[in-house]
């Protein structure tokens, strides 16, 4: 269910960015996202969703925030 124009990244499509021929039937991707977890280039991890985001750190310590 990739969008169908090659330039659209994952990220731009699943932002709304990017439209699939399946979108009619489907809807589109930023309709599934619950989610997003990602790991910057200083080894913290960081997951936000509606329930707030979590942050830990490269020495394991984890922060919460309801933002």
């Amino acid at each position: 269910m990739g969008g169908s124009d090659p330039s659209v990244s994952v990220s731009g499509w699943t932002l709304g960015g990017g439209h699939s021929p399946l979108s009619r039937s489907y809807g589109m991707g930023v309709d599934n996202v619950l989610t997003f977890h990602l790991v910057t280039a200083d080894l913290r991890e960081v997951w936000a969703s509606a329930l707030g985001t979590k942050v830990k750190m490269a020495n394991g310590t984890v922060s919460k925030t309801p933002h």
